[in-house]
């Protein structure tokens, strides 16, 4: 046993095989850790590829969220569009009874200003109606106007007296203008110039000049109410004008 400590040849090849025997068990562990390595990386890579479909399907929630908040939004609008045209819509139904549910001219006109504050959102207007010659418009209601130049506009002068001659409505912002032309300063700031209409033939106009502050500018249903203003207040303001006359003359139409 001593002898083979002092063996030169035996302690080299003992030192050999230990040596050996421990390369060889370094091999095994290093292969077990590149094993190892590689399973983790390919874990790392299945996990950061199911983080990536994460990250998408996140992404593609929150855009749906998104999608849905616009669409809720926009769903909102349109309820509140729809609301206010059902109020616009009532209470166009509320004037036209108001304006046909009485004979006193005074009333048709007092009905008829309600509209334009009320509904136009207007104060400064002024109503004409067409002198018997048919010549000229007169001046017969208004509010926050000005009479002078609107008493008596003769037809087919400025805008106003230009629109008895057409029989279509005038709109300021169809034109890029602020009412002020033909010379008649009177039509300064005009915003709007409706016929009265009775069967084609024009027998007055609605002149609406500027609108309230907190109304930038005309909006469809504004267009509605024009409509309605043309041909329901023409007649009701007709009739009413004949009833007056028929019992001004005694109520049998002679004088």
């Amino acid at each position: 046993m001593s002898g083979d400590a002092h063996d030169p040849a035996n302690y080299v090849n003992k030192v050999r095989q230990e040596t050996r025997h421990y390369i060889e068990e370094l091999l095994r562990e290093l292969d077990a850790t590149r094993t190892t390595v590689a399973s983790l990386e390919k874990d790392i890579s299945r996990l950061e590829y199911e983080l990536e479909r994460e990250r998408e399907r996140a992404s593609s929630l929150q855009s749906h969220v998104s999608n849905m908040a616009d669409e809720n939004s926009a769903a909102f609008e349109r309820y509140l569009t729809v609301e206010q045209e059902n109020d616009s819509l009532a209470n166009l139904y509320v004037s036209a009874y108001r304006l046909h549910g009485t004979l006193d001219p005074v009333e048709v006109l007092r009905a008829i200003q309600e509209i334009v504050v009320n509904l136009v959102g207007s104060e400064e207007f002024a109503i004409f109606e067409r002198s018997q010659d048919g010549e000229a418009l007169q001046l017969v209601a208004g509010l926050g106007v000005a009479t002078a130049g609107l008493a008596h506009i003769p037809v087919g002068t400025g805008r106003i007296g230009g629109v008895v001659v057409s029989g279509e409505a005038f709109l300021a912002a169809e034109t890029g203008g602020d009412g002020a032309t033909d010379g008649l300063e009177c039509e300064r700031h005009l915003t709007a110039c409706v016929p009265l209409r009775i069967d084609g033939e024009v027998t007055g106009a609605i002149a609406i000049f500027r609108l309230l502050e907190q109304k930038p500018g005309l909006e469809r249903i504004d267009f509605e109410i024009f409509d309605l203003l043309a041909s329901q207040a023409a007649t009701a303001l007709h009739a009413a004008r004949l009833h007056a006359r028929y019992w001004r003359v005694g109520g049998d139409g002679r004088r």
